[in-house]
């Protein structure tokens, strides 16, 4: 298996943060509130610029109604 730089995981994770949340039809400050962080954490993480903790990430996670491992199977991490 080759290894994914961290920035290219980070803009892999934002993608499917952002792709998630709009088909849903949330603002960022919806899904900060599901996520119990704040809109500044969601838009880093979405633009790619946050490496997100295994905790935020299940939090999203539950947020779109998956786990951990659906959410990154997704995101192709």
């Amino acid at each position: 298996m080759r290894k994914v730089p961290k920035s290219e995981l980070c803009k892999r994770i934002g993608r499917e943060v952002c792709s998630r949340r709009n088909a849903k039809g949330w603002s960022q400050e919806e899904l900060a509130e599901r996520a119990d962080c704040s809109r500044n954490t969601i838009s880093f993480v979405e633009r790619g610029q946050y490496n997100s903790s295994a905790d935020l990430l299940a939090r999203l996670a539950h947020a779109f109604g998956t786990n951990i491992q659906g959410f990154s199977r997704s995101a192709g991490i």
